[in-house]
């Protein structure tokens, strides 16, 4: 039988493998959507913007709580304690050509979360105890077919977009958003979703505008059997 050509953004997107940043070390403002990344060292002083600064200082979104199911969840390698979560965007060095950002976010998992930004998941009382990098690989992180986005959505998510980082997805896509599980305007998002535009200004609707939903593994076990939400595979920052 034929093997299947994985298909290119903009028509698919991922999957994208969660690899664990164990190394990293940073605050989380909830309130105020931020987070502040102190270590490591050599990832911080490559990508702030201040020749002297000892920080990064990025964007999170609001906090949400964990939707997955728990085969989801333990095959995701998120902890049986987290309860909520958010997801941290990248750090967006302008400096660097999409060849460099391309490298560098292979070469550690801190550094894939800074350039591709990653999850960070909460217990209880609110304390973060896990930060997962968006890796490259062949499975992973999966995601629904590509559905239109709609231009009467662009207004209530205006303000909520961020410069494309990721190499593979910049040359065509300008801006996205992450939109937590449940949230926005648009009706099938139960897991979580990512919203990419063409458009060289955010507030413009372009026909091209896209919205990817997660899908959860009972989801694609329906479609699909041989395929999950998590599946055994190689990252690219191992």
């Amino acid at each position: 039988s034929s093997t299947a050509i994985p298909k290119a953004f903009p028509e698919q997107l991922g999957p994208f493998p969660l690899v664990e940043v164990r190394d990293l070390v940073m605050t989380v403002d909830q309130a105020n959507r931020t987070f502040i990344a102190v270590e490591p060292f050599e990832i911080i002083e490559y990508l702030r913007s201040d020749p002297e600064g000892t920080q990064l200082t990025g964007t999170i979104s609001s906090v949400a709580e964990v939707t997955l199911d728990a085969s989801a969840r333990a095959e995701a390698r998120i902890p049986a304690e987290a309860v909520t979560f958010c997801f941290a965007y990248p750090i967006d060095k302008e400096s660097l050509t999409d060849q460099q950002k391309g490298y560098f976010s292979t070469t550690t998992p801190a550094a894939a979360f800074m350039m591709l930004g990653g999850f960070v998941y909460f217990d209880a009382g609110g304390q973060p105890i896990c930060y997962m990098a968006l890796a490259l690989g062949d499975s992973g992180l999966t995601f629904g077919p590509r559905h239109p986005c709609k231009k009467e959505w662009l207004e209530p998510l205006k303000g909520r977009f961020a410069e494309v980082t990721a190499p593979f997805i910049r040359d065509r896509a300008k801006w996205f958003c992450w939109i937590n599980p449940r949230e926005g305007p648009m009706p099938k998002n139960a897991h979580g979703c990512f919203v990419y535009l063409h458009n060289e200004d955010p507030t413009v609707h372009d026909e091209r505008d896209c919205v990817f939903y997660v899908i959860q593994m009972s989801s694609l076990r329906a479609h699909a059997p041989h395929q999950g939400i998590i599946a055994r595979g190689r990252a690219s920052v191992c």
